[in-house]
């Protein structure tokens, strides 16, 4: 039988897998006392409820997190090792989260342009094939496309990602796993030129990431207010601040600073709701065995272990931010 109460002798990871397996909902907590109050809350009505002969396991928020593939958890299952690792370094708060000097912050930083590609505006057939899905529309505003900006200048639309390169840093820099990969990362290089082992774990991310189900064409304007909103909630995360209303209640601040409060919450959900649509594709993506970033490699089960974990902070993340 489970116990009856966790305590601060659990590491993050252990605690995090054990709310997962009893669907215990941890309300975006990142702190680990956060993590055990949310989970000992929980623990009393089920433990009351299965001696009771009712158990009833709350449903979680986030739906996509389990949506990794369970194929590659076949895969990886067999290595994972069997004592426990150790705990994560911000256990004690956001405010412990420190690699190599760098506080959670920088590193998204670091890793948001390492995963973004900045030529996914070079194609003009791709931007075609966009144009032509949004019938020459914005993706968020349903505004429609000028063929100029305003003096003749460069095209107004801007390819961007639904799912933003800094959530998807964010993921990588909470992941256990991929915290060793981290330490190799060259800071004054492209992804092309980094160390190998970071290279074969980062390229499948970086593919996965600018993959065209991910990408969608917008007005500057759009952009700019979706990925401040995103920006600010991140760093209420870190602070362990995060609001009621989530990362869509941000959004809503934001866009209102030039839409009416209906237009802003509009435009809003429909930005959660794109968010939604996406992330089972890309945690699909990163959990897939037969990823061509590992394939041949001797430590093919390690790299599939740390994108899954990777993976799984995807749906954290999802949860944290109320989408």
């Amino acid at each position: 039988m489970a116990p009856v109460r966790v305590d601060a002798s659990m590491t993050v990871e252990q605690l995090r897998a054990f709310a997962r397996e009893r669907k215990i909902n941890l309300h975006g907590a990142s702190r680990k006392d956060d993590i055990i109050r949310n989970i000992n809350a929980a623990l009393q009505p089920a433990v009351a409820a299965e001696s009771a002969g009712a158990a009833a396991a709350p449903a979680r928020t986030c739906q996509q997190t389990k949506t990794a593939s369970e194929a590659a958890r076949a895969v990886v299952a067999p290595q994972r090792p069997a004592v426990p690792p150790a705990p994560r370094p911000n256990a004690a708060g956001p405010a412990a989260w420190r690699l190599d000097g760098r506080d959670r912050g920088e590193w998204r930083s670091i890793l948001k342009d390492l995963v973004r590609d900045n030529a996914i505006s070079a194609s003009e057939e791709r931007l075609q094939r966009l144009l032509r899905r949004q019938r020459n529309r914005d993706a968020v505003t349903n505004a429609p496309f000028p063929d100029r900006a305003p003096g003749g200048g460069r095209r107004q639309h801007e390819v961007e990602h639904t799912f933003e390169c800094q959530m998807m840093g964010h993921a990588v820099v909470c992941s256990d796993a991929m915290r060793p990969v981290l330490t190799n990362v060259d800071l004054d290089a492209s992804l092309s030129r980094q160390p190998v082992v970071v290279r074969n774990r980062l390229q499948t991310i970086f593919n996965v990431q600018n993959g065209e189900p991910n990408l969608t064409l917008v007005l500057h304007d759009t952009n700019a207010k979706k990925g401040g909103a995103v920006k600010s909630y991140l760093n209420r995360l870190d602070n362990g601040s995060p609001t009621e209303r989530g990362l869509e209640g941000e959004l809503v601040r934001t866009f209102s600073a030039a839409y009416e409060e209906d237009e802003a919450s509009r435009h809003a959900r429909t930005i959660v709701r794109s968010i939604q649509t996406i992330m089972p594709v890309l945690q699909g993506g990163l959990t897939d065995p037969s990823l061509d970033g590992a394939l041949g490699m001797q430590d093919r089960g390690t790299v599939l272990r740390q994108l899954l974990d990777v993976s799984d902070e995807i749906a954290v993340l999802c949860e944290a931010m109320q989408i």
